[in-house]
């Protein structure tokens, strides 16, 4: 998915929420990108193409595909650094990204992967690291830690661990382009 058609995939969650679930038009659509009705036609296409979305030829008929994906696009904060002493809210976040979050009560983040460490779990460099902020890991969970390099992704393994926990991996967004 390209980060126009996420966009306006989260433009239509959030005003089928405002909206106590009428979905917009394709003209409202474009007057809220500043774009023409052709250019935002094709990224609905594109989109119903993908599985996110429905359409049929009536008015207001842009509907989410799932129920699940309303309401759980959400810009996060990206970290570059993380500091230990700090909550949530103090943090110093890079820039903020869209992201697909799974439903959870607690604030989430996300983190770049700088290297290649977890290849063998299928997490690779520059891929979006969605964690939930000072969730309690089990063993076996992906875990956002503080080392003195700076942030890393490990495995929460049972017994001693010598590092802070910032938060619980919920999930790995990559982009290909």
């Amino acid at each position: 998915m390209t980060s126009k058609q996420f966009a306006l995939l989260k433009f239509i969650s959030d005003f089928i929420t405002s909206h106590y679930g009428m979905a917009p038009t394709v003209r409202e659509c474009a007057a809220f990108f500043g774009k023409s009705e052709s250019t935002l036609y094709a990224h609905l296409s594109a989109l119903r193409r993908k599985g996110f979305l429905r359409r049929t030829s009536q008015a207001r008929s842009i509907l989410l595909r799932e129920p699940a994906f309303a309401g759980v696009l959400s810009y996060l904060p990206l970290f570059q650094t993380l500091d230990e002493n700090c909550d949530f809210a103090s943090q110093r976040a890079s820039r903020q990204i869209l992201a697909v979050l799974p439903k959870t009560g607690n604030p989430c983040f996300a983190v770049q992967m700088a290297d290649d460490s977890l290849f063998d779990i299928g997490v690779f460099e520059d891929d979006l690291v969605i964690a939930e902020w000072r969730a309690v890991p089990d063993a076996g969970d992906l875990v956002v830690i503080g080392t003195e390099e700076g942030i890393s992704v490990t495995r929460f393994e049972n017994g001693e661990f010598r590092h802070f926990v910032f938060g619980v991996v919920l999930a790995i967004q990559r982009f290909y382009r």
